[in-house]
């Protein structure tokens, strides 16, 4: 009889993981913006996480683009509606592995629309840190168009097209801590 692995469960260490966005301003440059609070949680039974549960969750209060105008029209009603909206959710569908590549797919909600988004991800490995941590780390990248999730609003500039693209990319460099 074969016996079930149990599953383990990994949280995000927000000390050494980042959450950042990008998109194109008056289409000639990306303007960047990082989220600093977050949290989530990972199960998983594999070593290579090939069966890896993902939850994750974003303050949007958080949000910094290092522009306190910039965030202020981010944080309104126009875009991520902090007051109504606090938090942006994922959480994974499937995960597919090969080597140390991993595409997972999950539900994004961003104020009250759902979206599914696919990541790809960079397994970086696992160590044991000088305290004796376990820790894994991971690169994921991935891109959703902006007007899916209702961020609508745009104004044209003098050349006839808009100030922000529709494409929005979301980049997170992620390690986790094993908990025992």
């Amino acid at each position: 009889m074969k016996t079930q692995q149990q599953k383990v469960t990994w949280v995000i260490d927000p000390v050494h993981s980042r959450i950042r966005f990008s998109i194109r301003y008056v289409l000639l440059t990306s303007v960047s913006g990082w989220f600093t609070r977050f949290e989530g949680v990972i199960m998983a039974t594999a070593d290579d996480f090939s069966d890896a549960q993902a939850q994750l969750s974003i303050f949007t209060s958080s949000l910094d683009t290092g522009n306190p105008r910039r965030d202020a029209q981010l944080r309104s009603p126009y875009f991520f509606d902090v007051e109504r909206y606090p938090v942006i959710f994922f959480e994974s569908t499937s995960v597919k592995t090969t080597g140390f590549f991993i595409a997972m797919t999950g539900i994004l909600r961003i104020r009250d629309v759902t979206e599914v988004i696919r990541f790809n991800v960079m397994y970086n490995g696992t160590v044991v840190d000088q305290l004796g941590n376990i820790k894994a780390g991971f690169e994921m990248e991935s891109a959703f168009n902006r007007k899916d999730l209702h961020l609508q609003w745009n104004e044209t500039f003098d050349a006839g097209g808009g100030l922000l693209s529709d494409e929005v990319k979301i980049f997170c460099d992620v390690e986790l801590l094993k908990l025992v």
